[in-house]
């Protein structure tokens, strides 16, 4: 049917959603759907992309309402969504925020930052090899 309504004049878009969820005993359960929709050159109603988004979130709801139907507990549980879950995005801390500002390169130490170019040299009473275990 696909090539026959390309060839009336007719655009074609296609979405699909696959997710494989572990059942916790070694194994995996998995689903898949792939949609499509015929749609006529005249029809100027949609942009496709916009309906290829609404595909793809309708596909996503059949395929882990399918999984949420699962005789696997661990499957069950991993599709079905948890309230009061902080997504990784919300606590982020990005090094920009904790990070002291670095001086540019070549710049003049800071005024409280210590000198560790001087040469090492021994505490009083001590040889530079003394204690050492070879």
């Amino acid at each position: 049917m696909t090539e026959s309504f390309i060839a009336r004049r007719g655009r074609l878009v296609r979405a699909g959603y696959r997710r494989q969820v572990s059942d916790g005993n070694y194994g995996t359960e998995a689903a898949e759907v792939s949609l499509d929709w015929y749609v006529d050159d005249d029809d100027t109603s949609r942009d496709d992309e916009e309906s290829a988004r609404e595909m793809l979130a309708h596909a996503h709801t059949i395929v882990n309402d399918q999984l949420a139907r699962s005789t696997s507990r661990a499957v069950r549980t991993a599709v079905t969504p948890r309230e009061n879950v902080v997504t990784p995005r919300e606590n982020v801390v990005t090094p920009r925020e904790t990070a002291p500002p670095q001086p540019a390169f070549g710049a003049a130490p800071a005024a409280n930052a210590k000198d560790y170019t001087t040469a090492y040299t021994p505490g009083p009473g001590r040889k530079d090899d003394e204690d050492l275990p070879f």
